[in-house]
């Protein structure tokens, strides 16, 4: 059983598939591994997972972007997030942290702001790519406030890092299980969370929200199967899910990667699919960003 990810290795996405990929296996004695196939902003392993015989053999475990926004970001997906996929169960949250290198001169995010009034369009961010959320949360950003930054796009959250860290970079949004541990060696500055709320795994981290009222957005990664997938392996595939995320040693297991476990029904998030999508068309179309 494949459980696809549209992302490169070592960013949230990734890290919670393997943990359930591992769980499932183990529970079903049935052997899960978990393919990458980067590319397009996610477009890429999203579109071929779409077109895969639906068996139940080949599953979808994404963050939200490629179902979410990509739709009004790019002419052309080749998948469409309703019509291609049933939903089986939200599997986690985790909301972003930006972060800047040490020797950046803001430490807190009413210095970066006042930095950016009075150096418009000198501050560089990073991101995974053009149109993801990391993207698009500083993009949001500046709109609220009224400040430009200069967007310096990468493929993946990997490179993002090492440059974070080594200083070639500014500052950038990354989830906390990229950056926790760079922030408990001291190798980079968290100047705010993008959920509403300060984390309870890191208290001492303002939410942005708390500068810029209003502001907020998380992540969240769910498991999809094909249209036409049999409705008892997408019952058998939930039951499993919600049997695993109800533990509480794998709860923690998953808080202490720094994300936050969730289980929904498959109509939970559906619903919640096409929130998001009405919600991010919105954003997409204020920004003015666009892909062809």
């Amino acid at each position: 059983m494949t459980l696809v990810v549209a992302q490169a290795a070592g960013g949230t996405n990734d890290a919670v598939a393997r943990f359930i990929a591992d769980r499932l296996s183990r529970n079903m004695g049935q052997r899960f591994v978990v393919e990458n196939k980067a590319g397009a902003g996610g477009n890429i392993g999203t579109a071929s997972t779409a077109r895969a015989e639906p068996d139940g053999y080949t599953l979808l475990v994404s963050v939200n972007n490629p179902l979410t926004i990509n739709p009004s970001l790019y002419r052309s997906t080749g998948f469409d997030p309703v019509a291609d996929f049933v939903p089986v169960s939200l599997l986690a949250t985790a909301p972003y942290v930006l972060v800047a290198n040490p020797k950046f001169p803001a430490k807190t995010m009413p210095e970066l702001l006042a930095l950016a009034k009075e150096k418009p369009n000198q501050i560089q961010y990073a991101s995974s790519g053009i149109g993801t959320v990391n993207h698009l949360l500083v993009e949001m950003l500046g709109f609220e406030t009224g400040t430009k930054f200069v967007h310096v796009p990468y493929r993946g959250v990997s490179s993002l890092m090492s440059d974070l860290v080594a200083g070639h970079i500014e500052l950038g949004f990354a989830t906390m299980p990229a950056v926790q541990s760079f922030l408990e060696g001291g190798k980079l500055t968290a100047l705010g969370v993008s959920s509403t709320k300060r984390l309870g795994i890191a208290p001492e981290i303002p939410a942005v929200a708390e500068t810029v009222p209003g502001y907020g957005s998380e992540l969240w990664v769910g498991l999809f199967a094909v249209r036409g997938t049999p409705p008892e392996i997408v019952a058998r595939l939930h039951r499993e899910i919600t049997k695993i995320l109800d533990d509480p040693k794998e709860r923690a297991a998953l808080t202490a990667m720094g994300v936050n476990p969730a289980t929904s029904t498959p109509e939970e998030l559906a619903a919640v699919l096409k929130q998001d999508l009405k919600l991010w068309q919105g954003i997409v179309a204020k920004v003015g960003v666009k892909i062809d």
